[in-house]
């Protein structure tokens, strides 16, 4: 976790003033990043995740996406619907929490594009999965372009985790990502964010391709590193805005 923290001060390095490539999204920082949209999206998505401990493999799911109120405020919602199913057998199904986030654009100062925000996670889940958990959260994330076809990430929060009736642990969220555009439709992306809460971190390496319809293919592998993460996440999604 120790290389985690000068990876993310890395994105506030010096770079030039070239556009911050808002119209891609990361995926493990979807909404906690520091773009802004002039319209609303929304992105519906299929993952299949695995873990090791416990021995369980999941499919989810889901919709996510963004509705922005004011020029510089937009509000975020996600939710989905997860399968389990448990190596020795047996399994559990039901709907996730529905996660709810504003986020304030603070505009761009030079390059960089900075955004600040809140989180709230309503407990309408299924315990059965490990669901119905009020969360809160607070962040802040920069955008800042490294050259013309590259732009740098970093995400920084403090998240306050409900587990088990009223009790709440707090947990710290250091996150960093890379979006490298090959062509005018294809972008690259990478992205690396960890939680000190459940010994959290997780590598995520993904495409963006623009269709001539104007919507946005995305797929996606994610490698846990420490223990808490998922062993392997396979995502595809659409994303579109109306």
């Amino acid at each position: 976790m120790k290389g985690m923290i000068p990876f993310v001060l890395g994105t506030f390095m010096m770079a030039g003033p070239v556009s911050a490539m808002g119209e891609v999204r990361f995926f493990d920082h979807f909404h906690r990043d520091a773009i802004r949209s002039g319209s609303s999206y929304v992105e519906g998505y299929l993952g299949y995740t695995e873990y090791d401990h416990p021995d369980v493999s999941s499919i989810h799911v889901g919709a996510r996406g963004g509705i922005p109120l004011v020029p510089r405020f937009e509000l975020g919602l996600g939710g989905g619907f997860v399968d389990m199913d448990y190596d020795g057998g047996g399994g559990a199904s039901g709907l996730t929490d529905l996660d709810i986030v504003g986020k304030y654009h603070l505009g761009a100062r030079g390059s960089n594009r900075i955004t600040v925000g809140g989180s709230l996670t309503l407990p309408v889940g299924d315990e059965e999965i490990g669901e119905g958990n009020a969360d809160l959260g607070l962040f802040g994330a920069i955008r800042r372009p490294l050259d013309g076809n590259t732009v740098l990430m970093g995400s920084a929060g403090l998240n306050f985790e409900e587990r088990g009736g009223t009790d709440r642990k707090s947990s710290l969220h250091l996150g960093g990502g890379l979006i490298h555009r090959v062509d005018g439709r294809l972008h690259l992306l990478g992205e690396l964010g960890m939680d000190t809460e459940g010994d959290r971190m997780l590598f995520t390496a993904g495409v963006d391709y623009l269709t001539w319809s104007g919507g946005r293919l995305r797929g996606a592998v994610s490698l846990g590193i420490d223990d808490g993460s998922p062993d392997f996440m396979l995502r595809g999604g659409y994303l579109t805005g109306f």
